[in-house]
């Protein structure tokens, strides 16, 4: 799962998507209004939580929640399979894939 904010991230989190992000170490109580926040989560492994985040808007204009990964397997889109890995840049609300 891979999870990129933009704009206004907090504005409908309720407790219950907080606290699911929160078991999934993505703890985003503190960001406040324009912050930005960025996660890549497997589930059932969430102990291998990749999580960036940046508190206000101020500083996210600077330099926005962000990380490059490499992820690796096997993709299945309907029946078209994909094998081997991707680069993945997420810069706020902006995926570049790189097969």
């Amino acid at each position: 799962m891979v999870g990129v904010t933009a704009d206004e991230p907090r504005r409908y989190l309720d407790d219950t998507v907080l606290s699911t992000l929160r078991q999934m170490g993505v703890d985003v109580a503190d960001v406040q209004s324009w912050g930005s926040f960025a996660f890549i989560a497997q589930k059932d492994f969430f102990t291998n939580t990749v999580f960036r985040k940046v508190l206000t808007g101020t500083e996210s204009r600077r330099q926005a929640a962000r990380f490059k990964a490499i992820i690796t397997g096997i993709i299945t889109t309907g029946i078209h399979s994909y094998s081997g890995s991707m680069e993945l840049e997420l810069v706020n609300s902006c995926c570049m894939l790189d097969f």
